[in-house]
């Protein structure tokens, strides 16, 4: 995206020698372009942090792990997906698991039929 900014800011240029556009334009462009490559050191950042985290998921130290290059066009969608997910992985989720406790807590507090309110 960097590049394709850059070479409109250069496109943008061109037309302002030739007299086509305000300097306007090319000012926006490039504040535009400062804007986008800002953007990037965090992604970068980022980007090692995973790395990092997948060296030591995979059992290496981050110094000594050496992934291959991520190549989009490799990946391969698989033919059969399920219908559902695995309750088993389901309940194993930690946001379902403090629902769940969150339930049995609220649950617990509910007394059905209070003694106090409901005299017989």
């Amino acid at each position: 995206m960097i590049a394709l900014e850059r070479e409109s800011l250069g496109v943008l240029r061109r037309e302002l020698e030739l007299g086509a556009i305000a300097e306007a334009d090319v000012y926006a462009q490039d504040a535009a372009l400062a804007q986008l490559e800002g953007t990037l050191p965090p992604l970068n950042k980022q980007l090692h942090q995973a790395r990092d985290q997948l060296a030591v998921l995979t059992g290496h130290l981050p110094a000594d792990f050496k992934s291959d290059p991520l190549e989009l066009d490799r990946l391969t969608l698989p033919t059969d997906l399920p219908l559902g997910v695995p309750s088993r992985l389901v309940e194993r989720r930690p946001d379902v698991r403090a629902a769940e406790a969150q339930l049995h807590a609220a649950t617990a507090q509910v007394a059905w039929p209070s003694p106090t309110c409901c005299p017989r």
